[in-house]
């Protein structure tokens, strides 16, 4: 019983970690462009390496890198979730897989068996078949 007891909470340890918190945090600042005739405009903007977008004070966006991003008036912040919540220490007889931004935990033996259920996991097979082949 205690065995079991150990692997309930480790599970859910895990995922207040892995979905809860925020790894890192990143600032920009606020920027503004003055078109030839009209106001001046606010914004932040953010470059993931592949893509900039640009975001109006007061909205908020969730990137392909898993990000959550804010704008407001004293500039930009994006904090890490899901994978990019922070560093998980993954049990040896374990293997972490990413799914979008999210990560399931599977026995190293049968890698569509979660970690601490010994339950099948629930991604579709195609796309964990991408993940398991990067």
């Amino acid at each position: 019983m205690i065995l079991s007891l150990t692997s309930f909470l480790s599970m859910i340890v895990l995922m207040l970690v892995n979905q809860c918190v925020d790894g890192f945090c990143l600032r920009g600042e606020l920027k503004t462009d003055m078109p030839i005739a009209g106001d001046l405009n606010y914004y932040c903007e953010y470059n993931d390496g592949f893509h900039v977008f640009r975001m109006r004070p007061g909205t908020q966006q969730t990137t392909t890198d898993c990000l959550r991003c804010s704008c407001d008036m004293d500039g930009l912040q994006c904090c890490g979730f899901g994978r990019n919540a922070g560093v998980v220490v993954v049990p040896p007889e374990c293997k972490e897989i990413f799914y979008d931004c999210h990560s399931f935990y599977v026995t190293r033996l049968n890698e569509s068996v979660d970690c601490f259920t010994n339950d099948p996991i629930s991604i579709p097979p195609s796309r964990l078949l991408d993940q398991l082949l990067f």
